[in-house]
């Protein structure tokens, strides 16, 4: 992903009331530096009640630098 961009993942459920998600991991370079070194990173995942409005009851996430490092943070909708 470019800096600045957003990207919303959903996972649409085959039967109503059915909560059964399978587990979002994120992989991702977490030196910005010339050096790669990938980490694997599981995030949490929310059945929502209305698909309309997924982007609010879901969880957020953002990438966030420190230094070098790059970290993915769970941050309040």
């Amino acid at each position: 992903m470019q800096p600045g961009k957003w990207l919303l993942l959903s996972w649409r459920y085959k039967y109503a009331d059915y909560n059964r998600s399978p587990q979002l991991e994120f992989r991702y370079d977490d030196d910005s530096t010339d050096g790669a070194h990938f980490v694997h990173t599981k995030v949490r995942s929310y059945a929502v009640s209305d698909i309309r409005d997924c982007e609010n009851q879901g969880f957020r996430y953002e990438f966030r630098l420190r230094g070098n490092e790059v970290y993915l943070l769970e941050v309040d909708n």
